[in-house]
């Protein structure tokens, strides 16, 4: 995603491009909300926005966690990492 791609290579803009990014998210994930995959990398996608803001990192991850539990019933096997760069 551009908006993504800018918040990283942009420091100084950083905040205003991950907000422009979540509507953007959000729109990419209402496409199929019950596809594994696209839950995936959803959250794979919030994750990201968490890991680079220095204001909205714990919200970001919030939103990431609410997708990994959607996966819940699909990868019951699998294990999901907590990494966070907040204190959240």
């Amino acid at each position: 995603m551009v908006y993504m791609t800018r918040a990283q290579r942009e420091p100084a803009q950083r905040e205003r491009r991950l907000v422009e990014a979540v509507p953007y998210l959000e729109k990419a994930f209402s496409v199929d909300e019950n596809d594994p995959v696209n839950i995936l990398e959803s959250g794979d996608a919030f994750e990201a926005a968490g890991d680079l803001s220095t204001r909205k990192g714990c919200a970001y991850y919030g939103r990431a966690l609410e997708r990994a539990r959607q996966l819940g019933p699909s990868y019951s096997g699998d294990q999901i990492q907590w990494r966070s760069n907040h204190d959240c």
